[in-house]
């Protein structure tokens, strides 16, 4: 699911999906219902940020936001201070991000999810791998 705000959690200060959160509850009970693989992508808040988020029913979803390789955040310090549980990484400087989704033929078990981090000069600045 793309979309140009966060949809998973969201931030008080910025524009997400928790701003409207009837709907959202709505949404997410019908992909854990439904016990979907989901990924949803999203940009926006001037940071990168990797979420793994409990949806219930034993289901997960990811979130991976990219938006930092123009600008960066005046809020910055504020994204970082934030600690939650569900996040993976937070990466403030400019980067952009990649995502690598692996389905062996014939077995959708065994498929693993790659989501990188990759600073404006190149370097990567985080790396995630996880099978589903």
């Amino acid at each position: 699911v793309g979309g140009g705000i966060q949809q998973l959690l969201g931030y008080p200060y910025a524009e997400g999906w928790d701003q409207a959160p009837s709907e959202r509850k709505k949404f997410l009970d019908w992909i854990a219902k439904k016990g979907s693989r989901v990924l949803f992508l999203s940009g926006d808040v001037h940071v990168s940020e990797l979420y793994h988020v409990p949806l219930g029913n034993g289901v997960f979803a990811w979130e991976l936001t990219s938006s930092a390789l123009a600008n960066g955040s005046r809020y910055s310090p504020a994204f970082l201070a934030l600690q939650r549980k569900e996040r993976k990484w937070c990466v403030v400087r400019p980067n952009f991000c990649v995502v690598e989704v692996d389905i062996p033929e014939g077995d959708i078990g065994a498929g693993t999810v790659r989501f990188q981090c990759i600073g404006a000069d190149g370097d990567l600045e985080q790396e995630t791998r996880r099978s589903f």
